[in-house]
C-alpha cells in the first residue's frame, strides 16, 4: 500500500466490500441455478426465474440486518456486548431467511409440501459447500500473496 495508515485501510475496506459484494452476487445467481437444477428431482418445476425470486426473497433479511455491520465494534467507541448483538440479529436474520428459502421454494418452485423440507436441506448444504470452496480459494489467494510479499 502507499503507507497512509488510515487511508490504506480505508481502501482495503473499499476493496473487501466490492470483494463481499460481487461474490454475493454470484452466490445469488449460482444458488438459483442450484435450485433450478434440483427442483425437477423432487417433483417440482424447474424455472429460472421463480428460482431467483425465492433466493432474492430469502437473502433480503440477511441483507437489511448487514447494515448493522456498519456499527464500529473495535475501538474506543465501542464493546463486546455491541459486537455479540450485531452478530446475534445477523444469525436470526439468517435462520429467518432459511425459513423463507423453505417456504419460497415450496411456492415458486411447485416443490410438493412433502418434499420441501427435503429440497431445503439439500439447497442448503449444496450453499454451505459453494461457500466454503469459494471463501477456501479466496483465503487461499491472500496466504499466497501474504507469503510472496515483501511487505507481510
Amino acid at each position: 500500500m502507499t503507507g497512509g495508515g488510515a487511508a490504506d485501510a480505508f481502501l482495503l475496506g473499499l476493496i473487501w466490500a466490492a470483494a463481499g459484494y460481487f461474490i454475493g452476487l454470484a452466490m445469488i445467481f449460482v444458488v438459483a441455478l442450484i435450485i433450478n437444477a434440483l427442483a425437477p428431482q423432487f417433483q417440482g418445476q424447474a424455472n429460472i426465474v421463480q428460482a431467483l425470486k425465492a433466493v432474492v426473497y430469502a437473502m433480503t433479511p440477511v441483507w437489511l440486518a448487514s447494515i448493522f455491520k456498519i456499527i464500529p465494534t473495535r475501538g474506543i467507541y465501542s464493546s463486546f456486548v455491541l459486537a455479540a448483538v450485531v452478530e446475534i440479529i445477523i444469525l436470526a436474520a439468517s435462520i429467518y431467511a432459511l425459513a423463507l428459502l423453505c417456504l419460497g421454494v415450496s411456492r415458486l418452485m411447485k416443490v410438493p409440501d412433502e418434499k420441501k423440507t427435503a429440497f431445503t436441506v439439500v439447497v442448503i448444504v449444496c450453499l454451505f459447500a459453494l461457500a466454503a470452496l469459494i471463501y477456501g480459494a479466496i483465503v487461499g489467494v491472500f496466504m499466497f500473496i501474504m507469503s510472496t510479499s515483501p511487505y507481510y
